[in-house]
């Protein structure tokens, strides 16, 4: 007696469809997705370089239709009033030439270019020399970014009236921290202020410079630049450069 009667015909006609579909769910893992995988990211990268190809398309024409002279210009003008550098000597000098051309005589100018040298004098406290030669900035005040400088003047009131006139008229910008006057005689006085004077560091430039795209000036940029144009500049003075040994002072 047979329980049961399995059609083997049947079995055989099955076969075939099963290993099909068992073959193609093994391919799809392995082979389509990583094919799929590589079109869809070959299809972004046209997308991008579509991007940026119409980015640099914009960007010609924009600066074929820009004024190089004009640009110069103000770069100059703004690069005056905030340098990329230090530019320490051009500033000294042009500082003492403000207080001399207002009757005030410079006994001493100090200074303390940044965020480096101010750690190397705290490094250096139990050295009286280094610390003369080193003067500490205000706490909160010194920043990498500005140069701190401290003069010691000596004149009349009326003359440190015109020198603050001078520097507030100043192509080179610059703020007073502190300024104190004591009587030296008759109606001389000594006079002690500190000045932070800011630069602007350069940028670090991304990857894809020239598809980066053109800073706009707003209107405040535009009326900076006309009140910085109406300004003297003092550091215009060429310093004969020579070898110190170091290539930049100044570095980490």
């Amino acid at each position: 007696m047979k329980l049961f009667n399995i059609d083997l015909k049947n079995l055989k006609a099955l076969a075939v469809p099963a290993l099909i579909a068992v073959t193609i769910l093994v391919i799809i893992p392995f082979v389509i997705l990583p094919l799929l995988r590589n079109v869809r990211e070959t299809n972004n990268s046209l997308n991008n370089d579509r991007e940026r190809l119409r980015n640099l398309s914009n960007k010609l024409g924009t600066l074929n239709s820009l004024d190089e002279a004009e640009i110069n210009q103000k770069l100059s003008e703004a690069n005056i009033a905030l340098p990329a550098g230090k530019q320490v000597a051009p500033l000294v000098v042009g500082l003492q030439n403000l207080a001399l051309g207002s009757n005030l005589a410079v006994d001493e100018i100090s200074l303390t270019p940044g965020k480096v040298s101010t750690e190397s004098a705290k490094a250096a406290t139990a050295s009286a020399t280094a610390a003369q030669t080193q003067p500490a900035a205000p706490s909160g005040q010194l920043s990498k970014d500005s140069l701190i400088l401290k003069l010691s003047l000596s004149g009349s009131v009326s003359s440190l009236e015109a020198f603050l006139e001078k520097l507030e008229m100043a192509k080179r910008i610059s703020s007073i921290d502190s300024l104190a006057a004591t009587d030296s005689e008759g109606s001389k006085f000594q006079i002690l202020f500190q000045l932070s004077i800011p630069f602007r560091p350069v940028e670090f430039s991304s990857d894809d410079l020239a598809a980066e795209q053109i800073p706009a000036l707003s209107a405040d940029n535009e009326r900076t630049l006309l009140l910085i144009d109406k300004f003297i500049n003092f550091t215009d003075i060429q310093i004969q450069e020579g070898r110190t040994g170091v290539a930049n002072p100044f570095g980490n």
